[in-house]
């Protein structure tokens, strides 16, 4: 890691990583929790590492709720992130 690209921590393992290795999640205006696919989405976010392990423990023990301080997560958003990885994979071949 260098220090001109920014860090953040993984909400499961707390595992220090360069920002663009995580997926992010954060508030949406109407409170809800979404995977924050684009730049810009200002707000509180939490990040979790692109590996299935963490992103079901996130789910699974409440992390994003957590972090987000009580934002709504949808039942689905685990299987959202992990299609993301996978398409993330294909992508890449």
């Amino acid at each position: 890691m260098t220090l001109d690209r920014p860090v953040r921590s993984c909400v499961a393992c707390r595992t220090r990583r360069p920002q663009q290795d995580l997926l992010r999640v954060a508030v949406a205006p109407d409170g809800s929790i979404e995977l924050d696919t684009g730049p810009g989405r200002s707000g509180r976010g939490a990040y979790v590492c692109r590996d299935a392990s963490c992103i079901e423990r996130a789910v699974g023990a409440g992390a994003f709720a957590r972090r987000l301080r009580g934002g709504s997560v949808p039942e689905d958003l685990a299987e959202r992130l992990l299609l993301e990885v996978e398409q993330e994979k294909e992508a890449d071949g």
